[in-house]
């Protein structure tokens, strides 16, 4: 197990993609690789919502703005209480 560990540790200090991405994130290929880098869109979309929410909105009022301003889910969809909740965990 601690091979396995090891292994997945050293792809992702390489910025190596293993499995999914983070949100943010996207997968790009490369030299026979898939490789991690940052996802400007979704980025600046994550950053902001944090800073709603650090305005002191709650997660309903930032899926209502976030429904005015067109911002949606990497699937195209409005976000729900719980993804705005990941959004602003991070």
């Amino acid at each position: 197990m601690s091979r396995v560990k090891t292994t997945v540790e050293s792809r992702r200090t390489r910025g190596l993609c293993i499995g999914n991405t983070s949100l943010g994130e996207t997968k790009v290929w490369r030299d026979g690789l898939y490789y991690i880098e940052r996802d400007e869109k979704e980025a600046s979309k994550l950053d902001q919502v944090r800073e709603w929410r650090a305005q002191g909105m709650t997660y309903q009022e930032i899926v209502c703005r976030c429904q005015e301003k067109g911002i949606m889910t990497r699937r195209g969809d409005p976000p729900k209480l719980s993804t705005v909740g990941t959004w602003v965990r991070g």
